[in-house]
This record gives structure tokens, C-alpha cells and sequence, in this order.
């Protein structure tokens, strides 16, 4: 064998082919990498100890123990990191009604403008009611294809007209986005 196919299966080329897997797992998450990172590490264990003597052995060793790590450990391993928010890529119109969201840009009565947090991404909001500032919570109570209706939380509504940067008051004068 020559001295570039010796490096390749050699127990520390393993190890940090390994290592290199597991550090993956924080770009791409999902929990499965980080068990094809610790196959490898297993392997070049093994190598170096002399159990794993041809690289079929190597590839099969490192093949069925990450496969036996992820049926075995994955699911405890992605408990212990779940996600910030769960994203369920269609929600119902019936289920999203009541949600609590964080307004992240005004939202003035009649305008379609504003922005809440739902879900992890902005979505467009309006009011029908008095307006929402941004920090504020909303709850949605309907919704028009990719516009939120959302009214404020109860306690956290203003219903002082807000002024804009320059100190003159906002217009509310555009015609109603849901008629």
C-alpha cells in the first residue's frame, strides 16, 4: 500500500474526518451529522487499535455504528436541543386564531403596513381596532391570504395617536385593506 492510501486509513485521519462531521452538526443542525462524526472518531479508534485491519472493515465499522447511533440516540439528542420555534410550513386559518405575536413594526388602523413576528418570519398585519406598537404583543383574530388581522393584547393598546420621527402625527386615511 502506498504512503498516501496509509494516511487515508490510518486512525487519525478517521478521527478527524470525524471531528470535522461533528463540527458540521452546528452548520447543517438535524442531529444525524454529529452520529456519522462519532462513527468515524469509533473507527479511528479501533484503527489505531489495531482491530480494523482493511479499509472494508473500516467503512462497514463506521457505516453500522453511526447508523446504530442514530436509530439509538438521535431522538434523545434532538430533545436536548429543540428548536426556538416550531414552523409549521401551512398553518390553518382555525388554528392560528388567539396566537399571541410580537408587533415588530407599527400597525395603524385601515393600513396594511405593519409587521408582527409569528412563526419565526414577518408577516404583514393590520388593525381594525386601535393601533399596535412595535414591542407591543397582538393576538391575530383573522386573516386575508398573507395579511394577519390583529388586535391588541388586552392592557397593552394606545389609543393616543402616535407621532411619526419628524414630530408630525401619522395618516390613517387609506381606505380599509379588508373591504
Amino acid at each position: 500500500m502506498t504512503d498516501l492510501a496509509n494516511l487515508f486509513l490510518s486512525g487519525p485521519s478517521w478521527i478527524i474526518f470525524g471531528l470535522v462531521l461533528i463540527g458540521l452538526e452546528l452548520a447543517v443542525p438535524g442531529a444525524v451529522i454529529i452520529f456519522f462524526g462519532a462513527g468515524a472518531v469509533l473507527t479511528g479508534l479501533l484503527t489505531m487499535a489495531e482491530a480494523l485491519p482493511g479499509f472494508q472493515a473500516q467503512l462497514l465499522t463506521w457505516v453500522l455504528s453511526s447508523l446504530v447511533m442514530v436509530l439509538l440516540f438521535r431522538r434523545k439528542i434532538a430533545n436536548w436541543f429543540p428548536a426556538l420555534e416550531r414552523y409549521d410550513p401551512r398553518p390553518e386559518p382555525q388554528e392560528i386564531l388567539g396566537r399571541r405575536v410580537e408587533v415588530t413594526e407599527d400597525i395603524l388602523p385601515d393600513r396594511t403596513d405593519g409587521l408582527v413576528r409569528f412563526q419565526g418570519a414577518n408577516w404583514q398585519a393590520a388593525t381594525m381596532g386601535s393601533p399596535i406598537y412595535s414591542g407591543q404583543s397582538a393576538k391575530i383574530v383573522g386573516r386575508k391570504n398573507l395579511l394577519l388581522i390583529v388586535e391588541p393584547v388586552d392592557g397593552e393598546s394606545d389609543s393616543g395617536a402616535a407621532d411619526a420621527a419628524d414630530g408630525a402625527p401619522r395618516s390613517d386615511s387609506d381606505a380599509s385593506p379588508y373591504a
